[in-house]
């Protein structure tokens, strides 16, 4: 049996799955203070399950095969709670508490979100778990798509995030209107357009680091800059001896603006010695087409870097997803991982090379780094 668990965050309405959703072949669930109205081609109308943790009078007159009741702590409030949806729905009733206890051992929190105690009841159920609109790092906007009611300190969304990652891994759960072939991850966002208020907005190289540090590899190469905004980093590879440097973006503005420019990307025709693309994976929807097309562009290394997750919180947004290290390693395999500071500047290493194969999700990264915290950059280095 499949069930459908969607969530309130604003990646629900990141796309328009509200046929998908009611054709879905099994149950759909949703929480608390859901919201349709107004929503209907994002989210749907179909509800079979209301899984709550509260009383939520807006919902309480609707109908539905089954009705879940979330107990986290156990206290009378909740008691009442249970009391009130049962004069209304009889056959209301609360998740086993072993279930929550479950979830908390697995989360490591002890308050996980109702999101992830349905998950853990789900699957203890034998069903097999497909998710819309979970989001786990939306921390500088509104807790739901329908209001402006803040993210509050009582979960804990890098544990969950942890958490939801490994059952994904182990194919345990699914996220509807992903598509592994080309995304990575299932997206945070629809990213907001680059150049889109003025041709430098989001485009201005805070990098720069990187790309000096990149262009010792460029002497007497040709060189692909992938995503290369305004040029800013093309003129530093224009400095060094031998280099051919081609800039590719998607703005036919941008020709003004830059020398040696090829305007879209599906126009590159041949190969380069070096393909560097700074700061751009996160901007791409599809990111592991992306990527296999990068590798297929170079003949001897390419260069990517990216935020960590784990410091950027993915507050930009202009970026439809970040990565954790772990994450990036898993997804991607570089050959060799370098970190530093966010413009490449200060504080590079050699994080990982060949020699490290295993990279659990949750580790932490700040080995040497100079505040106890994990790299807030990573380059991650493939060779042909």
């Amino acid at each position: 049996m499949n069930i459908l668990l969607i969530g309130n965050s604003h990646c629900a309405t990141s796309m328009e799955m509200g046929k998908e959703i009611d054709n879905f072949n099994g149950l759909v669930a949703r929480f608390n203070a859901f919201q349709i109205e107004g929503y209907e081609k994002h989210v749907g109308t179909r509800t079979d399950v209301w899984i709550t943790c509260g009383v939520f009078q807006k919902n309480m007159n609707r109908d539905y095969k089954e009705v879940l009741v979330m107990s986290i702590l156990l206290n009378h409030q909740e008691d009442k709670n249970l009391k009130i949806l049962q004069e209304k729905h009889p056959h209301a009733e609360r998740v086993r508490y072993e279930t929550v206890f479950n979830a908390k051992q697995m989360v490591g929190y002890n308050m996980p979100s109702t999101g992830a105690v349905a998950t853990t009841h789900f699957l203890s159920k034998g069903f097999k778990v497909f998710l819309y609109g979970f989001n786990f790092m939306f921390d500088n906007m509104p807790h739901h798509y329908s209001d402006n009611v803040k993210k509050g300190d009582y979960h804990c969304p890098e544990l969950e995030w942890i958490y939801f990652n490994k059952l994904l891994m182990n194919g345990t759960i699914e996220y509807l209107g992903w598509d592994r072939r080309k995304q990575s991850t299932p997206i945070l966002r629809i990213p907001e357009k680059c150049g889109g208020k003025t041709i430098s907005e989001y485009r201005e190289s805070t990098q720069l680091g990187w790309y000096n540090w990149i262009a010792r590899e460029c002497v007497n190469n040709s060189v692909l800059d992938v995503g290369c905004g305004m040029g800013t980093g093309l003129k530093m590879f224009s400095q060094v001896p031998g280099c051919d440097a081609t800039g590719v973006d998607e703005d036919p503005a941008l020709k003004d603006i830059i020398d040696n420019y090829i305007c879209g990307f599906e126009n590159i025709q041949k190969t380069y010695n070096i393909v560097t693309c700074i700061d751009v994976i996160e901007h791409v929807v599809d990111d592991v087409s992306f990527f296999r097309r990068l590798l297929n562009m170079t003949s001897k290394k390419l260069f990517i870097t990216t935020p960590n997750f784990s410091r950027s919180r993915a507050r930009n947004t202009a970026h439809c997803r970040e990565f954790t290290i772990s994450q990036f390693m898993n997804i991607f395999s570089p050959h060799e991982l370098w970190v530093a500071s966010p413009d490449g500047w200060f504080h590079l290493q050699k994080l990982i090379g060949d020699d490290y194969n295993h990279f659990p999700l949750d580790k932490v990264w700040n080995d040497n780094s100079v505040d106890d915290l994990e790299w807030a950059h990573m380059c991650g280095v493939w060779y042909k």
